[in-house]
């Protein structure tokens, strides 16, 4: 058997947790079958839709370039250039099932390609992408959560919502391209230096985000219209599924409600490689301060500045909280974060992921503050492979992974309610043991890629 596994992005450019999951997922199953990744790539120099082959960790990887550089909204979701590179794909790679993981930068028709060559296609969800086209995270330019699409809300957020390459970098986008096809010079990363240069004497103090001006009715029928095209595309492709997996029970009901579940579905608990965190124990530090951390991205929709506010004024000689994570893309927000901070709080920027596990050695809980409803946060199995408690917003996938206990679940956006537990545990050490106590198990990943064979091979 041939397996091709889709994603939007991948290794080593981008590490989040669909990335770890694909690459995790591919090495289980290449001792097995033939495995091979396709992904995307921004690279200003090359043509969207022009794709070439590479190899990580001696996996065949496929890269398809899309520069962003499509002029209508349309271009976000269906994309021929995309479709063309996909298709050259398939007809080097020849494989017997794609297994789709996420089709942003690709086009909601690739199932429909493969599925005309007679190729059996699963795809397994890990965001709301399908229902929202602002990142999948059914989270609004206010960052207030949205249940379930609405047009009268939909075009508002994204009439402020950067989807496309403005006009001026599409017209250097086309010059970098022509520059490289005549002279073969590559000039896409002395430009990107140069923008980061000018960003950087471009720095001010963050500013709150302004509350979008109101729609016209014709601006307010235009996005309806786009957005209902968007919902068809969205409907033609999952017709085109053999199969639809989801990692957490919620958010297969929240497709289920929006229509986008057929029959041919499952619920199937994500699996984690155990290894890098078999015989982790936690090291009991002298001063015997509760130690907790955040690891991820320091960004809103992480809820990290109301986790710095809950935990801001403890007393330092009984709690500290670490921050792990890059910032790179939100450097005005980990400003207030870091503003916001005091004796407490240490941010440390990213971290290799070869030394994550490691870090579960040097604290008592992990902090899953999120201001959305993450499916299934690759941390929290981390932290429970690792032996380490859990407080995480009760919300979607975070809700589902802690159903059997191993910590708490608490209000999203409320420090005062994160302040309150964590002064219970600083009042009462029993109370993080008996959480320990209670920590769910991961299905490790040989476990979970033997049942995505089955369904590979037509079963359920």
């Amino acid at each position: 058997m041939r397996l091709l596994l889709v994603t939007h992005i991948f290794l080593p450019d981008a590490r989040a947790g669909v990335e770890t999951y694909v690459h995790e997922l591919a090495r289980a199953l290449h001792p097995e079958i033939e495995v091979a990744v396709a992904t995307t790539r921004k690279i200003i120099s090359l043509p969207t839709g022009h794709w070439r082959e590479n190899s990580l960790d001696g996996l065949r990887l496929f890269e398809a370039i899309n520069d962003l550089d499509h002029e209508d909204f349309a271009g976000c979701h269906l994309n021929e250039a995309m479709e063309r590179a996909f298709e050259g794909i398939l007809d080097r790679f020849r494989p017997d099932v794609v297994h789709v993981n996420h089709l942003m930068y690709w086009s909601l028709r690739l199932p429909a390609l493969a599925r005309a060559r007679g190729i059996r296609v699963v795809m397994t969800l890990h965001d709301f992408w399908l229902l929202c086209p602002r990142l999948g995270q059914l989270v609004d330019w206010r960052g207030g959560l949205c249940h379930l699409p609405a047009p009268e809300r939909c075009g508002p957020c994204l009439e402020h919502f950067t989807w496309a390459q403005p006009p001026a970098a599409r017209r250097w986008i086309r010059r970098l391209v022509r520059i490289r096809s005549l002279t073969g010079l590559a000039l896409d990363r002395p430009m990107r230096a140069l923008q980061e240069l000018r960003k950087g004497r471009a720095a001010r103090p963050p500013v709150p985000e302004e509350r979008p001006a109101a729609l016209s009715p014709e601006g307010q029928e235009s996005w309806r219209e786009r957005l209902g095209e968007r919902d068809r595309a969205v409907r033609a492709m999952v017709a085109e599924l053999d199969f639809l997996i989801s990692p957490s029970p919620s958010l297969l009901g929240r497709m289920a409600e929006g229509g986008l579940a057929p029959g041919r579905s499952l619920a199937l608990p994500q699996g984690r490689r155990h290894e890098p965190f078999a015989g982790l124990a936690a090291r009991r530090r002298p001063d015997g301060r509760l130690r907790a951390a955040f690891i991820g991205t320091i960004a809103p929709h992480k809820g990290v500045l109301e986790l710095v506010r809950a935990t801001a004024g403890l007393d330092p000689r009984r709690f500290r909280l670490d921050l792990y994570g890059p910032f790179r893309q939100h450097a005005d927000y980990e400003a207030v974060c870091r503003a916001a901070a005091g004796a407490t709080q240490v941010f440390h920027g990213p971290v290799a992921p070869a030394a994550v596990p490691r870090l579960y050695e040097e604290i008592d809980l992990l902090c899953v503050p999120s201001l959305w409803d993450e499916c299934c946060p690759l941390t929290i199995q981390e932290a429970f492979m690792a032996g380490v408690p859990v407080l995480a917003s009760d919300l979607g996938g975070m809700r589902d992974l802690l159903a059997a206990g191993g910590g708490a679940l608490l209000p999203p956006g409320e420090p005062a309610a994160w302040r309150a537990e964590i002064e219970a545990l600083l009042a009462e050490p029993g109370r993080l043991e008996r959480y320990r106590e209670t920590l769910p198990a991961v299905p490790d990943m040989a476990e979970h890629a033997g049942r995505l064979l089955e369904i590979y091979r037509g079963g359920r």
